[in-house]
């Protein structure tokens, strides 16, 4: 028994010595825990506080950009205002220039056909030619040439008053107020409008109608009567009536 008793003093001294060691070491454990516990608790701290910042520093970028949008919004409106009151003085100084043309074009109106100029042919104050109506439809380039075969050319209008007169000889004279274009003498090359046989360019206030001219294709020149008889430019393969003119 006094063995049996001994034996059972060393299990429990030894049960007691492992349960201490297994203390100590969850009690190591759990400080560990805690110091990577505090560790992750200041790297989420410092992380919000970063994230914070940068919330700040977006916020604040944001609010400059609108601030500055805000400013270039303003000088836009402001510049818009402006350009439509330049636009609003241009027109009116055209409508005025327009119209004096246009009192000038009246008090010029070309009478019937002097005895100078041929019959059916009228003539064109503003350059002492005689111009005639031909009722065949043709390309432009065969309307040219038929003028030609007839030592004549296709009419040219040089000035914007010739060209006021001729556009108020259609709107109102009995035999060329037809409701169909007419070819007139003049072609886009290499980007530049010019009447035939002139070196010099067409006027830059040519008295186009409205969003004329437009189709890149269409390089030569009429008068376009749904559109008050105002010039037009056209295919030049087209077949339309045309007007030759002779000089006096």
């Amino acid at each position: 028994m006094a063995e049996v008793e001994l034996a059972l003093n060393d299990l429990e001294t030894q049960q007691r010595r492992q349960e201490a060691r297994i203390m100590t070491s969850i009690d190591s454990l759990n400080n560990t825990v805690k110091a990577n516990m505090a560790e992750v608790e200041l790297m989420v701290t410092d992380l919000e506080t970063q994230q914070s910042q940068q919330v700040t520093r977006i916020m604040t970028s944001v609010s400059s950009l609108n601030n500055t949008v805000k400013v270039n919004m303003a000088e836009v409106e402001l510049a818009l205002t402006e350009l439509e009151t330049q636009q609003s003085r241009q027109e009116a100084r055209i409508m005025t220039s327009v119209n004096s043309l246009s009192n000038t074009v009246e008090q010029h109106h070309a009478q019937e056909v002097p005895i100078s100029c041929p019959n059916s042919y009228v003539r064109n104050p503003y350059s002492n030619t005689c111009i005639g109506l031909i009722s065949q439809s043709k390309s432009w380039e065969d309307a040219k040439n038929y003028c030609e075969n007839r030592g004549e050319y296709l009419a040219t209008f040089e000035t914007l008053e010739s060209i006021f007169w001729f556009v108020n000889l259609r709107k109102t004279h009995s035999g060329w107020s037809f409701d169909s274009e007419v070819w007139m003498g003049a072609q886009k090359i290499n980007d530049v409008w010019k009447w035939q046989g002139k070196s010099t360019g067409l006027a830059d206030t040519l008295y186009w109608a409205t969003e004329e001219p437009n189709d890149s294709d269409e390089y030569c020149l009429t008068t376009f009567p749904s559109r008050g008889y105002q010039i037009n430019n056209s295919k030049c393969t087209n077949d339309h009536r045309f007007v030759c003119e002779k000089l006096d």
